[in-house]
């Protein structure tokens, strides 16, 4: 069994410099969770044109059916670019929670979650373990970031995608810590 060690792990990887992997993961996750909660406390509503139009495109995708939702987006994505990729996500989350803010804000924590797992995993690979931690840190705190994460836009989703493939090119090329 595991105990939980909430904020003492990120005292003690932080301060401490404990070199324990598990233990930066942990502080990573803690930081990460306190991020998404930012985030979900600061949430904004689908009034920018990127937001209602995605969304918009992405509801009327998925209003008839949701088999024609998911054929749609098997359609758009293996034949389109990253932005109809960006419909995809909210297709998929319209055609399963119906209309109404639910999918835009699944979306939108859905992105904000790919976001958190990019920077951490390619500041993992590139810079080590307390980089990982510190670049999750100010990507929980920073006013850019959680305006960014707030929207509908392909700005943190594409990035997070981006980090995360340079992350695992860099780690199977061997080019990471």
């Amino acid at each position: 069994m595991i105990p939980w060690y909430g904020w003492g792990v990120v005292s003690d990887v932080v301060i401490n410099q404990t070199s324990s992997a598990w233990r930066w993961v942990a502080a990573g996750i803690v930081f990460g969770v306190f991020g998404l909660g930012i985030r979900a406390w600061l949430h904004q509503q689908p009034v920018n044109s990127d937001d209602v139009q995605y969304f918009t495109l992405a509801q009327n995708y998925s209003l008839p059916s949701k088999e024609r939702a998911f054929k749609t987006i098997k359609t758009r994505v293996t034949a389109n670019s990253l932005r109809t990729v960006l419909l995809a996500v909210p297709t998929a989350f319209s055609a399963v929670l119906g209309t109404g803010p639910a999918p835009f804000y699944a979306t939108v924590y859905t992105f904000a979650f790919v976001s958190f797992v990019g920077i951490f995993g390619f500041a993992w690979v590139l810079s080590g373990q307390r980089a990982a931690v510190i670049a999750v840190l100010v990507w929980a705190t920073s006013y850019a970031s959680i305006a960014v994460d707030t929207r509908l836009t392909p700005d943190n989703f594409g990035t997070g995608l981006a980090m995360i493939g340079l992350a695992l090119i860099a780690y199977v090329g061997g080019l990471g810590r």
